[in-house]
C-alpha cells in the first residue's frame, strides 16, 4: 500500500474555488475598486505583494477560499507571475480538483517551460488520474532541471513498481531518502518496494524506521501487519494492527490476507475470532468465512 494525500471539503466549496480559478485563467475580468483608476507600477507592484501575504496568511489555516480570491486579485495585476500561479495549482491538487490544477500548471509551463515545480506538481497530478505515461514525461522533466525534486522522484518510485520495476522503484525510493531521509512515508514506500520485490527483510527494516519517526503512520502498520501475516508471526501481525484498528477488525483483515493466499484454515480461524469479538462484523465475517469454508471444500473433493 503506497502513500496518498486527500482533502476532503464540500463540494460547493470546491466548485466556488475552482470557478473562481477558472475564470482567471480564461481571461475574464474581475471587478475590483482597486483598478478602477490607473495604477503605477510601483502601486501595482505594492498591491500585488498585499494580496499575495495576504494569500498565504490565509493558506496557512487552511482557509482555501480566502487564499484563492486573494491569490486571483494579485493575479489580476499581474497575471504571468509563476510563484502565485504555482500555489494556486498546489490548492487544487490539494483539495482534489486535478482539472483545474492540470490547467494550472499548464499555463505556467507556457510561461516558463523549465519550471521544475510546475512540472512536477503536473507529473503528480496525472499520475493520480492514473495517465502514467505521460506523467513520467513531465516527472523526468522536473528531474532533469532541479535533482532534488524528492516528491517527482517519490512519484516515479510508485510508477516503477506499478509497472512491476521493482529494483528501479528502489533507486527512486532511495534517491528521495537522501533529500528527505526522515521522511516516513518513503521509508514506507520503499519497504513497500522490497515487500513486492521479495526482500522481506528489508521491507520489514524500512516499515520499523517509518514507524519509529511517526508511532501512527496507518499504512506502515498496516503494511507490517501484512508482512507479519504473510510470514505466520500472527501474534506480532494482532498487535501490530491493534495499533490503529480494533481487534475484530484486526482478526478480519488478518484473515482476509490468509485467504487470498491460499490459508483457508488459518482465514477460517481468523474470521471466527472476529465474530465471536464483535457482532457489528458478524455479517462480513460471516459471508468471508462462508466463502473460505465453500472454497476449502471444493479443493478437498
Amino acid at each position: 500500500m503506497k502513500y496518498s494525500n486527500n482533502i476532503n471539503l464540500y463540494k460547493p466549496v470546491i466548485l466556488l474555488i475552482s470557478l473562481l480559478t477558472v475564470l482567471l485563467l480564461n481571461g475574464c475580468a474581475m471587478s475590483s475598486k482597486s483598478t478602477k483608476t490607473v495604477l503605477t507600477e510601483a502601486e501595482k507592484h505594492k498591491q500585488v505583494q498585499q494580496f499575495t501575504t495576504q494569500g498565504d496568511q490565509a493558506l496557512r489555516v487552511s482557509d482555501y477560499k480566502k487564499s484563492i480570491y486573494n491569490y486571483m486579485e494579485a493575479l489580476r495585476l499581474d497575471a504571468q507571475n509563476v510563484d502565485i500561479l504555482y500555489k494556486v495549482g498546489a490548492i487544487h491538487r490539494q483539495i482534489g480538483d486535478l482539472d483545474t490544477a492540470k490547467k494550472t500548471f499548464a499555463q505556467i509551463l507556457r510561461i516558463e517551460p523549465a519550471h521544475s515545480g510546475a512540472l512536477e506538481e503536473l507529473g503528480l497530478v496525472l499520475l493520480h488520474k492514473r495517465n502514467y505515461e505521460e506523467a513520467k514525461v513531465y516527472l523526468l522533466e522536473s528531474i532533469r532541471f532541479d535533482h532534488k525534486r524528492w516528491r517527482a522522484l517519490n512519484a516515479m518510485g510508485i510508477i516503477s513498481d506499478i509497472d512491476n520495476n521493482h529494483a528501479d522503484a528502489i533507486t527512486y525510493f532511495r534517491e528521495a531518502l537522501y533529500i528527505r531521509s526522515n521522511n516516513p512515508m518513503l521509508l514506507n514506500n520503499m519497504g513497500y518496494s522490497y515487500y513486492l520485490y521479495g526482500n522481506w527483510a528489508s521491507a520489514e527494516h524500512n516499515f520499523k524506521k517509518a514507524i519509529a519517526l511517526d508511532s501512527k503512520h496507518v499504512k506502515t502498520l498496516s503494511n507490517l501487519g501484512m508482512l507479519y501475516v504473510r510470514q505466520g508471526h500472527y501474534d506480532k501481525a494482532l498487535d501490530t494492527f491493534t495499533r490503529h484498528m480494533k481487534k475484530p477488525e484486526a482478526y478480519l483483515n488478518m484473515g482476509y490476507i490468509c485467504q487470498l493466499e491460499g490459508n483457508y484454515s488459518q482465514a477460517e480461524v481468523f474470521y471466527m475470532s472476529a465474530i465471536r469479538l464483535s457482532s457489528s462484523y458478524f455479517e462480513e465475517a460471516h459471508k468471508s468465512l462462508n466463502y473460505v469454508r465453500s472454497t476449502y471444500l471444493a479443493r478437498a473433493k
